[in-house]
């Protein structure tokens, strides 16, 4: 990789656009006001990281600090300006998503099968990359099988990680039939005991076998990039059900 040049610089917001490529889409209002309130206060401590184009600068990362400028009308802030590829913003978009303490597994299964489809990572390379174990990526990955209505329990923290990674080995017309007998006598969820039990003696024949075929050419393309990359990581995520 190429040395990448990179200074300080201060920067008129209007010359400061958001890029498509940020793989995180929800911030909290009320989290961004409180950041307003402290820049108003204290000033940007922390410079946004941008790269150069033909309009102005491309944010890379800061996307809280930049609305959060705007919110009390900044007129300029503080950039550290670096020469990224797309490759490289996508990158350093993902590290710093990783990075966040409130970071929640959703969001992080989602950054890594965008790191699939849109880089040419592999499990291994996502492993080293952010220090984390293999099983730890496959576990992730898994996660984005969640039907839509377990992922809204799932972000509404009325099921832990331990209960979606049961519910994701599942195929979706079956996390269906979970969702309907999965509320206990006071009208919660079941314990993961509780809802392994019930798959093992309604839905046997999930348990023992992954829910898709890892070589299926669709899925594959579904999943996007390089495709000896996607099948790579779909071969691994089956052997992880299998297990």
């Amino acid at each position: 990789m190429e040395t990448i040049t990179e200074h300080l610089k201060e920067v008129a917001l209007v010359k400061i656009i958001t890029g498509k490529t940020n793989p995180r889409s929800d911030f909290n209002e009320q989290s961004i006001q409180e950041l307003a309130e402290s820049i108003k206060e204290n000033g940007l401590l922390q410079p946004l990281l941008v790269r150069p184009i033909d309009e102005g600068y491309e944010l890379v990362c800061g996307e809280r600090r930049l609305r959060a400028c705007k919110m009390i009308d900044l007129k300029s802030v503080p950039v550290q300006i670096k020469d990224l590829n797309d490759q490289e913003t996508l990158e350093a978009q993902i590290i710093e998503n990783l990075e966040r303490e409130d970071v929640h597994p959703l969001r992080e299964a989602e950054t890594f099968k965008l790191m699939i489809a849109k880089g040419d990572y592999g499990i291994e390379e996502i492993a080293t990359k952010i220090a984390k174990s293999e099983k730890f990526i496959l576990q992730r990955l898994s996660l984005n099988n969640l039907n839509s209505e377990w992922k809204k329990l799932f972000f509404k923290d009325k099921i832990n990680l331990s209960k979606a990674l049961i519910i994701a080995r599942l195929d979706k017309k079956y996390q269906k039939e979970v969702a309907q007998n999965a509320s206990d006598w006071s009208g919660g969820i079941k314990s993961a005991q509780q809802l392994q039990s019930y798959i093992d003696s309604n839905i046997t024949t999930l348990i023992s076998k992954a829910i898709f075929n890892p070589l299926d050419e669709k899925l594959v393309k579904k999943a996007g990039g390089h495709a000896s990359v996607a099948r790579n990581a779909l071969e691994q995520i089956a052997r992880c059900f299998q297990t």
